[in-house]
């Protein structure tokens, strides 16, 4: 889902191979899945990897990946902030950091991904 929806990459590229990374279950780490090369030289496995939130708006995040689609539900659905913090047991600055990155990445995708209605020869009606 994650990456279906751009949220991760959908691909990445070995640095040192220049060849797409393989997405796969790493149970060592707490998100489960990571990039890896399995690209081979010289009979040897490249073995590079990288977490999959590189590149992605959860590097910057110590909680694990299904904490931050939890939260982020909560502030979308508007969920008091003293039932969000007694829940994920938040500072108020944290939650107040967290509150305003998740409305900065709702409104870049929003400008990103809107069109413009109407243009010349077209009427737009707006309802109040």
């Amino acid at each position: 889902f994650v990456r279906e929806t751009r949220l991760i990459k959908s691909e990445f590229l070995c640095p040192k191979c220049n060849v797409p990374k393989t997405f796969g279950r790493k149970n060592s780490i707490s998100d489960g899945y990571s990039w890896i090369c399995r690209n081979s030289r010289n009979n040897k496995v490249c073995g590079s990897t990288k977490t999959i939130r590189h590149g992605s708006w959860f590097s910057c995040s110590k909680l694990k990946l299904n904490e931050i689609f939890r939260f982020t539900q909560h502030l979308i659905m508007e969920t008091r902030t003293k039932d969000i913090k007694a829940y994920f047991y938040f500072s108020s600055d944290t939650l107040a950091d967290w509150r305003q990155f998740v409305n900065e990445v709702i409104l870049d995708h929003v400008e990103t991904t809107s069109e413009k209605i109407g243009g010349e020869g077209k009427i737009v009606e707006a309802d109040e």
